[in-house]
């Protein structure tokens, strides 16, 4: 899972520095450019350190990373749309990027149960000691 962790972590950090690009480029989309580029590279800084801390929560953990990603962006589009005036209300948008919101950090305290369950275990399997019965 490091590789993947690295690999993705690479290409956030990537997309953040396309996006800082753009926001010197293009004056329209503020939000996009700026809390888009800022979300992806926090993304990237995120994947990179649990890439190099050997962090044990999988799948989960790229998904709550990524559904985090995507209601901040999303949320970021609706205000551009709104700012702009091609949105009549943002509460819709707004709402449904927090929806994503809870369901990325609930995915990440997911990948935290799962890291934690596999440090015992991996101490478990070293010693040679019986599993821990509940």
């Amino acid at each position: 899972m490091r590789i993947i962790f690295a690999i993705l972590g690479v290409a956030a950090i990537v997309v953040a520095v396309f996006a800082y690009k753009e926001a010197l480029t293009r004056h329209d989309d503020f939000y996009v450019t700026r809390i888009g580029g800022t979300i992806s590279a926090a993304a990237g800084i995120v994947l990179l350190i649990g890439a190099r801390m050997r962090y044990r929560g999988h799948w989960s953990f790229i998904i709550g990373v990524t559904m985090i990603w995507t209601a901040v962006f999303m949320a970021s589009m609706e205000l551009d749309n709104y700012q702009a005036g091609s949105a009549k209300s943002w509460e819709t948008g707004i709402s449904v990027s927090l929806g994503f919101f809870f369901a990325g950090v609930l995915s990440l305290w997911s990948a935290h149960k799962l890291h934690t369950y596999a440090r015992i275990a991996e101490k478990q399997n070293a010693t040679n000691t019986p599993a821990i019965s509940r």
